[in-house]
This record gives structure tokens, sequence and C-alpha cells, in this order.
């Protein structure tokens, strides 16, 4: 299956190819009847491989999930044992001393008390789906982690108008505008809830364990990105604020992408956050970039051509993202479509990673358990100058 896969992001990149040459041929003037038609059916022949292509990818994920037999209950993870059965063995829990139970296992305590109905979770599985979760959220994976110890963090902030000086040996330092100030993490609290019946549970076919991890991590990640690829306002104590806010902004020059859009969201950043560029937009802003030349007629876009590498705009890596929202200019709502910064330049705090809980006894009634995972983040652009959003007129 990965060959067919492999074959297929051939096609698609060889099809964006003839896309950028035909609109070379055609810069500067409308295509021509038989162009427009070429021109239509690679269009649609990139969007129908891309939709084979994440159609078997997910399959071959589904093809390769662990199909657990009842009779395979022994040579389980004790992590596997809790989910289905409730089976605590290999679990610090009852009247074992749990701190022992802990340091010999691995397992990570937290200071609870996790005794009787709420034995020890293994640190591994949390560690898995924070993981899984950090692949599934480009703010996870493109912006600099501050861990986090308490319920808040203050950073340094940098200004804009910080610069140096000359000065004559001996010479007076003249008092400088460039000030640090700070900015406040909090770690606000985002949490999964899955419940699942005692039949689903006793279904030996089904692997609860990788369902529940690969399926919280997935829903996470999305809600991470949302948030934070958006102009939504902070709520206290709840949820934090997005980012696209706090960013340098670039209207697009008319209705469509042109060349001259991108090329003055690349230059907008000082070489410094440039050479560190990366590139996140939607899928949309993605489609009309394939076809942008500049002004010798050289496309801008590159495919990927491995499953491990990026497409490239620039020269710089370009990501897609599903997850974005408005962004505010002049007190009205404006669609955004493309962020390129210094990733390292905004800052993502994680207080812990991620906490997974048992609830047997809350759905008991419904004949159903709760699989509850957790964790405390927040967001904040450092450095303004180091970021661009583009956004619709």
């Amino acid at each position: 299956m990965q060959r067919t896969i492999n074959e297929l992001k051939a096609a698609r990149a060889k099809a964006i190819t003839q896309l950028q040459e035909l609109a070379a041929k055609a810069a500067g003037r409308p295509l021509e009847s038989d162009e427009q038609t070429t021109y239509s059916k690679l269009k649609a022949e990139i969007e129908d491989k891309d939709a084979k292509v994440k159609d078997l990818e997910k399959l071959a994920q589904e093809e390769d999930s662990t199909f657990i037999n009842a009779t395979q209950k022994e040579e389980m993870s004790p992590m596997s044992r809790y989910l289905r059965y409730g089976d605590v063995s290999g679990l610090a829990g009852g009247n074992i001393d749990i701190n022992a139970a802990a340091a010999q296992l691995g397992l990570n305590v937290r200071g609870q008390d996790r005794t009787g109905f709420a034995p020890v979770v293994p640190i591994e599985y949390e560690k898995e789906i924070f993981k899984l979760a950090k692949e599934s959220s480009l703010i996870m994976q493109l912006c600099r982690n501050m861990p986090m110890g308490s319920s808040s963090k203050e950073i340094p902030v940098g200004k804009d108008d910080t610069v140096a000086k000359w000065r004559a040996e001996k010479g007076l330092i003249e008092d400088s505008a460039g000030d640090l100030e700070k900015k406040t993490l909090k770690a606000c609290n985002l949490y999964v809830l899955t419940k699942i019946t005692n039949e689903l549970i006793e279904d030996a076919s089904i692997d609860v364990e990788a369902y529940t991890r690969e399926n919280q991590a997935a829903v996470i990640g999305e809600a991470i990105d949302s948030k934070f690829f958006s102009n939504a306002p902070a709520v206290d104590g709840t949820s934090p604020k997005g980012l696209f806010d706090d960013m340098n902004k670039q209207a697009l020059a008319g209705a469509t992408l042109e060349y001259k859009d991108v090329a003055k969201l690349y230059m907008g950043l000082k070489q410094i956050y440039r050479k560190n560029g990366v590139f996140v937009a939607t899928g949309d802003f993605i489609t009309d970039v394939m076809t942008v030349t500049d002004e010798t007629g050289r496309p801008i876009f590159v495919p990927s051509f491995g499953t491990s590498e990026p497409d490239r705009l620039f020269g710089k890596p370009l990501y897609e993202s599903g997850q974005f929202g408005n962004v505010t200019v002049s007190s009205a709502n404006k669609e955004a479509v493309c962020v390129f910064a210094d990733w390292s330049k905004i800052a993502y705090g994680n207080r812990r990673g991620v906490t997974v809980k048992r609830l047997l006894e809350t759905y008991a009634l419904n004949g159903q358990i709760g699989i509850l995972s957790d964790l405390r983040l927040d967001a904040c652009v450092v450095l303004k100058e180091a970021t661009k959003v583009l956004h619709k007129k």
C-alpha cells in the first residue's frame, strides 16, 4: 500500500509541475480555451490524488492497528488490562505502598492519592498521548517550548524599537527606548473525555487502548491549533487568547492571490527572522500558490516528494492547517489565510504532560466507563516583528 501512496504523491507532484509550466507559459495573458481545459483537468487531478492519498494513509493506519484477542489478556501491558478490564495487577493500588510501587514500576504518582479505585496510570501511556497530540498540532511542533512549573509563568518580551548605538571613547551612553516587557503564560486546562460501553470493552477484536490514545490525541491537537490560529479572546481562568491579533498584519492586494502578495509577506520579516521562517497556511492558499510564478516565470512553490518533508515556498517549509480562524483588522473580522514567522519567537508553555484517569463509578449506571485526559497550556507572541499574518480584504 505504501508503494501506491508514493506513486500517487509522485503523480501529484508531476501534475503540479505541469500546472506551473502552464501558468508560466500564459503569464500576462488570459488562458486560451485548450489551455483552460488542461488547467482545469490538472487541478482536478491534483485534488483527486490528494483525496486518494489521505484515504489510503488512513486505511494503512487502520490495518496497522493491533487486534487483541481475549485469550491474550495475560500478554497485555498493565495499562491495556487496566483500560479494558479494570485489572490493577501491575499497577500501584489497594493496600500496596504506592510510592514504592511507583518507583519500582516507573509509574507516575503526581503526589495524588491514587489508591483503591484510582490506580496509578503508567507515565508511558500519558507520554504516548502527548507525543501523538504534538504530531497533530503545529503550535506544539513549531513554537518555542517554555516548561511551566506552576499555574503561571512570566517571560521577557522584546520590543521592536530596540537598537544598538555607537559612542565615542568615554562618551555618554544615551537612554534607550528598548525596555523589556513581560507577558504571562497561564496554564489553562484542556481536556477530552471518552465514554465507552461495557459491551465495547468486552469486544476482544477492538483495541480500546489504541483507539482512545489516538482519538484523544488527535482532538487535543486540533483544539490547540484552532484556539491559537485565531483572534479568539481569552476567557479568564478558562481558555487562552489566540495569537493572530498580536502579529503584524497584511491584506491581500486583490480578490485573488498574486505573486506580490507572497513576496511582500516573505520580505516583510527582517532577514534575521526570515532565515528561520516557516509558512503555515490554509488548504485554499496552498492550492492557489501552486500556480503563482515570480517575475521570471519560475514557480515559487515546490511540492514535497517525501512523506516526512514539507512543501516549500520561497525555499521555506510550508505546512497546511485546517484550523485557521480570523484576525481583527480595524475592529472587523478578516479571514486569515497564511502566517510567515520565526516560530521560535512564539512561546508555548506546558505545565505538565497529559494526565489520564479512568472514571468507573461516574458512568456505571449507564453501563459505561470514562477515559479522561487533560493537560494545561498557553501560548503567546514574544516578538511581534518576527511574525506576519496574511488575510483577505
